[in-house]
């Protein structure tokens, strides 16, 4: 039976759901066809009518014969739905009595046949189309009352509407049951899917979670390297008596710090894309205190910032700016008497605004930063325009203060 089947209709290995309905219709149709030829003509029906299902059936047959064998089930379908609608239902209304015939029950599983085989803004011309269909059949009806031919006898009526209720009901029953089956079936491949899909993610996890570990340890390796790159440089400076030259190892020695910080929070963060700045700038400014010797000099560094994300890619320009300006108001702006750095950061607009201030000597009043032969101020202005940000400077009544502006992602 199941080979017969899927014979008539297609395999549900092999041909879409939509199309298997459409073939079912089809064949449906013809055999409800077939059946009431005969009932047709012995209860004496309109010899049109007859002649009608003759035309409907070969109709629907050569539609079958497309749908099935040519693939064509999506024109087919629209095809006899139109056709059934618009030239079958009203010929059939008037023969089989009206509201009172059998045709009625028809209509509901054609109605039905439509909702399981059109999808879409079609289905609701479709449907929109048979409620029109409908209503201007019964209105005719009433207002014509001679057109709709009545029945022979009660016998003839009963033995027509017997015969379209068995046909409606198998049709109907047959469209559960393979509705039912589908979904058991489609429901049963989702089980499969969701199980697959499960181990899947459950693999993507655990690699996920490898690479963190290998990403986490490379940071870590990167740290460490930076790390003995630092040791070297003041191995190297404790070696040399050339003063100038051990100041220049110092001065890259903080550079590299500067790095080698963000790898270690990347290190020990869960996100290895960004790092939140105010963590940062704290750590490396607690780095620049101990290798200066702030606190022996009087030198007090406050800071004020508010969290925010940076990427990494911004971060470390961002920290060898701060790192440039701290050494240079630390070596530069106090007498013997110290002084006072405040660092403020905040975000606004989707920025961010890093704020650097002392209240030493102040700057010179030809000092232009464009024109310093300073390595530090170039690598300033080169990290600025790096992070596509703004660097510029404010001379206060003691003191002055920097201000860095870059976009915070």
């Amino acid at each position: 039976m199941k080979k017969i089947i899927n014979k008539l209709i297609g395999d549900s290995s092999k041909t879409p759901l939509r199309h298997r309905m459409t073939n079912t219709a089809l064949l449906i149709n013809i055999l409800y066809g077939f059946i009431t030829i005969p009932a047709n003509y012995f209860i004496k029906l309109p010899f049109y009518s007859f002649l009608t299902l003759i035309f409907t059936v070969l109709l629907f047959s050569v539609l079958y014969y497309f749908s099935r064998l040519k693939k064509k089930a999506e024109i087919c379908v629209y095809i006899a739905i139109s056709y059934t609608f618009l030239v079958f239902t009203p010929v059939m209304w008037f023969s089989n009595n009206g509201l009172e015939g059998g045709f009625l029950f028809y209509i509901f599983l054609f109605g039905a046949f439509t909702l399981a085989v059109v999808e879409g803004k079609k289905l609701l011309f479709f449907l929109l189309m048979l409620f029109t269909v409908s209503i201007s059949l019964i209105i005719i009806g009433y207002i014509y009352p001679e057109l709709v031919t009545q029945y022979p006898t009660k016998t003839d009526k009963f033995i027509d509407l017997f015969i379209s209720f068995i046909l409606v009901f198998i049709g109907i029953l047959f469209l559960m049951y393979y509705y039912t089956k589908q979904f058991y079936k489609y429901n049963k491949k989702l089980n499969d899917t969701n199980v697959k899909l499960e181990g899947v993610n459950i693999q993507l996890s655990d690699r996920i979670k490898e690479r963190e570990v290998l990403l986490h340890e490379v940071h870590h390796r990167v740290k460490n390297n930076l790390q003995m790159v630092s040791g070297l440089l003041r191995l190297q400076c404790n070696a040399s008596n050339n003063s100038d030259l051990c100041k220049l190892l110092q001065i890259s020695q903080e550079r590299i710090n500067t790095i080698s910080s963000v790898h270690e929070l990347l290190y020990r963060s869960d996100n290895l894309k960004s790092i939140d700045i105010n963590e940062y700038i704290n750590s490396l400014v607690n780095n620049i205190k101990i290798s200066s010797y702030t606190d022996k000099r009087n030198i007090i560094i406050n800071t004020d910032l508010h969290n925010s994300i940076i990427e990494i890619n911004k971060i470390i320009p961002c920290g060898l700016i701060i790192n440039e300006l701290l050494s240079n108001s630390i070596k530069h702006a106090f007498d013997t008497n110290g002084g006072i750095i405040n660092i403020k950061g905040q975000s606004k607009n989707k920025e961010y605004i890093v704020y650097i201030s002392d209240n030493g000597n102040g700057l010179s009043e030809n000092f232009e930063i464009k024109k310093l032969n300073s390595l530090g101020f170039k690598l300033i202005l080169g990290l600025t325009d790096q992070i596509n940000g703004d660097f510029k400077f404010n001379r206060l009544e003691k003191g002055v203060e920097f201000i860095l502006k870059f976009k915070a992602s």
